[in-house]
């Protein structure tokens, strides 16, 4: 089994993805990956436990949008 890539790796993946406008980062942590997404252009809004994220709350408890309106989570 190939191994998961890691969070470095996922990004660069991400950011070379054709179509990928709008981003929700959960588990954002400090907003280093949402600050590289808004870097290359992308629409991001961040979730998680702490600040500085967009959203701070729980993701389960969440009462945004959930599908539909990101292109990649």
């Amino acid at each position: 089994m190939a191994a998961l890539p890691r969070g470095s790796e996922a990004l660069e993946r991400l950011l070379r993805l054709p179509g990928v406008a709008t981003v929700l980062d959960i588990g954002s942590g400090a907003g280093e990956h949402a600050a590289a997404l808004r870097s290359a252009g992308k629409h991001v809004d961040t979730l998680s436990l702490c600040e500085p994220a967009d959203y701070v709350c729980d993701f389960m408890d969440w009462s945004g949008p959930k599908v539909g309106l990101y292109d990649a989570i």
